[in-house]
């Protein structure tokens, strides 16, 4: 059957997505399709191409940032910014992967879904990357040198983004691994980029990499939604495939031949000169399972994987622990390449424990082997994995898009892409199969039979970072040394001919291209999240909504007779309750129950504070849990019973979760060092900041590095004061139940929980009275790293002013314009953020940044930049629609009832809440720059917090009033 310049190749109902699904191929172009259709308006548009790493030089990663850098049809430098700037859409990205790279957009709105088509497809097909070398310079690298007798240095965004990301120990040693298993096929090559090999990348080889592989032939089209297939199908042949005639190409992913026996391989990774190197080595066991398009076995690898690490109960786990081989135990299973890898990794361990690590995993598996596994834990991960699967809560990520990933873990290696959806026929013979051995048997095959493997150690080296930043500068400087007089002028001209491009403002013609909603098309009434007051004692509200018969629940204990110096331990109370003994179980039990009966259950301290109003802060303890309606009282019952009975007195087990706490904070410091430089900001201005700094900032890292340390000798008081902190947040009085699911059965949900309280103390006490940090300093954090994580903050309310709801729109155009261009563009930082809060606090972040002065220096002139802001009336309709973008984003019924809650806590009534729409619909370009002088006086006090390398935070030590290592 034929369609719009597609053969219609199979059509069939996939129940688990609730739609139809229909593969396609394009009949002109050799394009392929995957269709599925269903009743969710979050529509998802995708085209991936197959791109094989020729080398480590990134030029698959490079040509993802640069093809939407200017089109055919969209000749403006950045399509994609100015879609960020002023499109409705829930999801705009692209993304590099091993094997493949991918260009997906949502909306939800016709039109904009439309627009967005348009410009990935003409940037995937029609870029200027042909005639704009200075993409390529910019995106990738190129040599910098403004003055000649300037020091030269690499700049490029992807450059500083892979600087960042190879500082990483985990992402080195997961680079490592598939080094390891793949010597011969792509995956043994770093499609990112190595920083070492990515300035050999030359323009010519990232030009011929395009014209290679980005053919139709070679692309897997997606489409999702409710939307009407043919006018997108017709619209992708008319505009775009009709274009291309068909050819062979050759972009299969060869498998590797398998090894004969285990490879044992090491590498070095950074830690700081004065670090201690005891137990910081990482050690890696790797398999080269099935196949991805061995469907049914690469979901049985995940469920085997969930049931022998990635719970309290499992078995692998808790054994490399109780041996002491590593105090943190992660695993991985990448299911996302032609021939997966299950990694079974203790992190904090030592080279010479290599041999014994893979004895205790082999005895291991072959115990469980030949005594099998309990049937009970493999119970509770399917039951686990498929209320996940079921319920398809993905946060603010689009189902489609996930839908979309999991169709090509076969789609790409020519298998069908409806097997990895059909979860229901995997699990149900799994099921079956369990008892006679299934999970066993994936064992003796794939980890105790199997020599395709590697044992990888990931060893810590004090300096290193420094001696690659100097065997770099020795580099450049020799290069620069044997260049002519003539050749230094023309690299100066260069630089200044890319900075010249690069701050080029485009024309209005050009912007007038990329296709703009109009205001009309967008509702001006805000969203109406459901909540009504069902009791006064204990204080109840609900969110009747449509949740497939699944029940979410939260309980918001008051904590605000929590003294300050204790705040700490709601930290680490987060991580214990639910992963140690109660006084009825022990915690492997408990785990298996949790993960039979429901479908999640975590705890977490949450500061609140009243809209606008910073001085009424409400700190909380949150507990919330979720399981399907029928499984409501277990998740009571549990519930009471940790809240109740938990059991602190195991010290070893303690001890593991403090070990894995700090292993965890340790690894987010070094990806996400920016949201904990605007955390320890905050701190210093407000409650609420200072609330969450303490409960999971640097200064609760600082608590749990202490905590780990001198364990021995404070276990005692540890227990104790878990148990204290535990008897004084759970009581009935000031507690609030919010519970979220359909109407009819909201009278039976709110029986269930409120029985939680009843059996809780109801007493009274009076306000700890919090205080933020009394005098705001600035600060340096020096990391194992090569780029900066830099924060600047200031308070309006300090300076007189207070926040103005237009503000979100100030936010978005100095977020993708002023800081995009001044820290992305010419300073090559991988990404840079602004923050005006409704309690008057402005924040400003980089991340992965190169610079540091020069990025505090260009938060500081943001005002200037604001004061001559003068957009025509289609920029600032733009930067409108961005925002309105942002306050729409689709929400699932779980986030509806959470944000409800919040709103409830805040005060936040539905009248402020509209009245921030219509402020954010009537911003005018006089508003924007009224905002200027607010800004420039709260600046003057600003202060910096950076988390970066010691040569940059060295030599800006006059900028702090304190700089130290961190890690």
């Amino acid at each position: 059957m034929k369609k719009q310049g597609f053969i219609l190749h199979r059509e069939s109902t996939v129940d688990e997505i609730n739609g139809t699904a229909r593969i396609f191929e394009h009949e002109k172009s050799g394009a392929r399709l995957l269709h599925l259709e269903n009743d969710d308006d979050n529509k998802v548009f995708s085209i991936f191409f197959r791109t094989p790493p020729p080398d480590n030089t990134g030029v698959a990663h490079i040509l993802e940032h640069s093809l939407l850098c200017g089109s055919r049809k969209f000749p403006s430098k950045e399509p994609f910014l100015e879609l960020l700037k002023g499109s409705l859409n829930t999801f705009l990205n692209a993304i590099t992967f091993s094997d493949k790279t991918g260009y997906p957009v949502a909306s939800r709105n016709e039109k904009d879904f439309f627009n967005l088509m348009d410009v990935y497809l003409d940037a995937v097909f029609y870029p200027r990357i042909y005639d704009k070398k200075e993409i390529f310079l910019q995106e990738g690298w190129h040599y910098e040198l403004s003055h000649p007798e300037d020091e030269l240095v690499y700049n490029g965004v992807v450059y500083n983004e892979m600087k960042g990301a190879f500082s990483s120990p985990e992402q080195t040693l997961f680079r490592k691994i598939e080094y390891s298993l793949f010597p011969d096929t792509p995956y043994g090559l770093e499609s990112g980029g190595d920083p070492e090999a990515i300035t050999d990348l030359t323009y010519e080889q990232f030009i011929d990499f395009h014209r290679k592989y980005y053919h139709p032939c070679n692309s897997f089209i997606f489409l999702y939604g409710n939307g009407d297939p043919d006018k997108q199908l017709a619209f992708l042949d008319k505009n775009y495939l009709a274009d291309f005639s068909g050819k062979k190409l050759s972009s299969g992913i060869p498998c590797q031949t398998p090894f004969s026996s285990r490879k044992e391989t090491f590498a070095y990774y950074p830690v700081g000169k004065e670090e201690s190197t005891e137990a910081k080595t990482y050690l890696a066991l790797s398999f080269v399972t099935a196949e991805s398009t061995d469907v049914k076995t690469i979901f049985g690898l995940s469920v085997l994987n969930h049931i022998m690490l990635q719970t309290p109960a499992s078995p692998l786990r808790k054994t490399l622990l109780d041996a002491e081989l590593g105090k943190d135990v992660l695993s991985s299973f990448d299911n996302e390449i032609r021939q997966p890898v299950f990694s079974i990794i203790v992190k904090n361990s030592a080279p010479e424990k290599k041999e014994a690590f893979w004895q205790t995993v082999r005895n291991t598996l072959q115990d469980l082997v030949r005594e099998g596994l309990a049937q009970d834990l493999i119970i509770a991960s399917l039951n686990n994995i498929e209320f996940r699967l079921r319920e398809a809560d993905f946060r603010s990520f689009p189902r489609g898009l996930v839908y979309n990933l999991q169709a090509l873990t076969n789609w790409l290696y020519d298998g069908d892409p409806l097997k990895p959806l059909r979860f229901e026929t995997w699990i149900n013979e799994i099921r079956k199969e369990a008892d006679a051995g299934y999970f066993e048997n994936l064992i003796r095959k794939y980890f105790l039979d199997n020599p395709h493997s590697s044992l990888v150690s990931l060893i810590p080296e004090p300096g290193l970072i420094s001696k690659r930043e100097q065997d770099l500068s020795a580099k450049l400087a020799s290069y620069k040394a044997g260049l002519s007089d003539a050749e230094l002028n023309r690299l100066v001209e260069k630089t200044r001919r890319l900075h010249e491009y690069q701050k080029k403002k485009d024309r209005p013609e050009e912007l007038a291209a990329v296709p703009l909603l109009s205001l009309s098309d967008i509702d001006r009434q805000a969203e109406i999240l459901p909540l009504e007051k069902r009791n006064e004692k204990p204080e109840t509200i609900a969110h009747p909504l449509f949740t497939n018969n699944i029940v979410y629940a939260a309980i918001y204990f008051d904590t605000s007779h929590i003294p300050l110096a204790d705040v700490p331990w709601l930290g680490l109370l987060e991580n214990v309750l639910g992963r140690t003994d109660t006084v009825k179980r022990d915690y492997i039990s408990l785990a298996k129950l949790i993960n039979t009966h429901l479908g999640g259950l975590s705890f977490a301290p949450q500061g609140f504070s009243r809209y606008r109003d910073r001085s009424l802060f409400y700190p909380k303890f949150t507990v919330s849990a979720k399981s399907l309606l029928k499984e409501t009282e277990n998740m009571t019952g549990l519930i009471e019973e940790i809240i109740q009975e938990t059991d602190f007195s195991n010290k070893r087990r303690i001890k593991e979760i403090i070990q894995e706490e700090r292993s965890h904070m340790e690894m987010n410091i070094m990806e996400s060092g920016h949201n904990f430089a605007v955390r320890r900001l905050a701190s210093a201005l407000t409650l609420t900041g200072r609330f969450h700094e303490l409960s999971g900032g640097i200064s609760y890292y600082y608590f749990i590095k202490e905590l780990d340390e001198n364990f021995e000798k404070r276990s005692e008081e540890i227990t104790g004061r878990l148990q204290k902190i535990s008897r004084l947040i759970f009581r009935q009085n000031r507690a609030l139940i919010s519970i979220t699911g359909q109407h009819s059965d909201l009278d039976h949900i709110e029986e269930k929980i409120g029985s939680i309280l009843k059996n809780l103390p109801d007493i009274n006490s009076e306000p700890a009275g919090y205080t933020p940090l009394s005098v705001p300093v600035n600060e340096g954090f020096i990391i194992p790293g090569q780029v900066q994580y830099i924060a600047a903050s200031c308070d309006l309310q300090k300076s007189g002013f207070a926040y103005d709801n237009q503000m979100q729109v100030l936010q978005k155009i100095i977020g993708t314009d002023y800081l995009w261009n001044n820290i992305r563009v010419l300073g090559g930082a991988y990404g840079a953020m602004a923050c005006f809060n409704h309690n008057s606090t402005v924040f400003f972040s980089s991340y992965r940044d190169p610079n540091l002065e020069k990025t505090l220096e260009t938060f500081n002139r943001t005002p200037d930049y604001i004061k001559e802001f003068q957009p025509d009336e289609r920029e600032i309709r733009k930067y409108i629609i961005g925002t309105v973008s942002n306050l729409d984003s689709p929400l699932t019924p779980s986030m509806k009832g959470k944000q409800a809650a919040a709103d409830y806590i805040c005060q936040l009534s539905q009248k402020e809440i509209q009245q921030k729409r219509e402020d954010i619909l009537n911003t005018k370009a006089e508003d924007i720059r009224g905002f200027s002088a607010p800004l420039s006086s709260a600046l003057k006090a600003a202060n910096y917090c950076v988390i970066g390398s010691e040569t940059k935070i060295s030599k800006a030590e006059h900028l702090f009033d304190t700089a130290a290592a961190l890690l």
